[in-house]
Formats: C-alpha cells, sequence, structure tokens
C-alpha cells in the first residue's frame, strides 16, 4: 500500500508529523528522498485541507489501558533469554542485528594471545554459543577447545575457520 492510500486512515497528529519528515526531506534529505517527499507533499497537504474544510472532530488515537501494576508479593516475570541458533545465526548488537560468520557446532581456530601474530600452530575451537556484539560491532563467540575444553570468550576478528 503507499503513502497516499494510507492517509485517509492515519490521524491528524500522525499526517502532521509526516508532513513534518516530508518537509525536513525534501530540505535536507538524498536525492531519491527528496524526489519521493516532494511527489507525497501534496497528497498529505489535499488531505489536510480536506479534513479542516469538513471541521470534524480530529482524529484521536485511543489510548491503551495502563497495565495494572505487580503486586508486591507477586513479582513480575522477567522476560526469557533470546536464544538464537540455526543457520540463520544472529545477535543484537550495539547497532542492530550483527550477522555471526560462525555457526553453533562449527569447529574454528584461535591462536593464543602470545601467538598472535606469528604463524603458530593455531588450536582448534567449537563454537558454543554466539554473543551479542560488542562496543565496536564486532560479533562474539563462547568457542570450547576441542583439546582440553578450555572455554573462552572471543571476538569474530580473532578467530579464523578451520582450514583456512
Amino acid at each position: 500500500m503507499t503513502y497516499p492510500a494510507k492517509l485517509p486512515g492515519m490521524t491528524d497528529g500522525d499526517l502532521a508529523a509526516l508532513r513534518d519528515n516530508a518537509q525536513r526531506l525534501v530540505r535536507r534529505g538524498s536525492p531519491q528522498q527528496q524526489q519521493n517527499a516532494t511527489a507525497l507533499l501534496p497528497s498529505i497537504e489535499a488531505e489536510m485541507t480536506s479534513r479542516r474544510a469538513t471541521s470534524g472532530p480530529a482524529k484521536k488515537v485511543a489510548k491503551k489501558a495502563a497495565k495494572p501494576a505487580a503486586a508486591p508479593d507477586h513479582p513480575a516475570a522477567e522476560p526469557a533469554p533470546l536464544v538464537v541458533r540455526g543457520s540463520t545465526d544472529r545477535a543484537l548488537g550495539s547497532g542492530g542485528m550483527t550477522e555471526h560468520a560462525f555457526r553453533v557446532g562449527q569447529i574454528v581456530q584461535f591462536p593464543a594471545k602470545r601467538e598472535i601474530g606469528r604463524d603458530a600452530a593455531r588450536r582448534d575451537y567449537k563454537v558454543e554459543r554466539l554473543l551479542p556484539a560488542d562496543e565496536g560491532g564486532d560479533a562474539q563467540y563462547r568457542i570450547r577447545s576441542v583439546l582440553d575444553g578450555t572455554e573462552r570468550i572471543v571476538r569474530e576478528p580473532e578467530v579464523i575457520s578451520r582450514g583456512a
């Protein structure tokens, strides 16, 4: 459905906000955004004029009933943690969704810190869990050594796929 078709169903407040955003895009948007906003503005203005002409009451959004507060002796349940598995592995990062390059169960190689920068033998680790991205946006993993079971958390740039 296109925006002009949605306009009659919008509240006056939403319509005004859409008009303001379109005007902002005309001034500061990319060339494509400017073109789209310029094409949309006459439809918005026509809808607003039509509403003013009918001078009916402004459309308002009905407010949702407030949820009752949890009783002090019944603490609110905490939401279950997000568990992500499978070939579409993703984790929430600081900037939204960050795609992981490795899957749970995949064997990767990670050098010990003293070996980074050298052509030392890399150790095999199994990806145990996908973790959220760090502050820099790098995906993180919990990995377990195939040799001795040692676990560690690593950033994606620190590991390589086996055989690479």
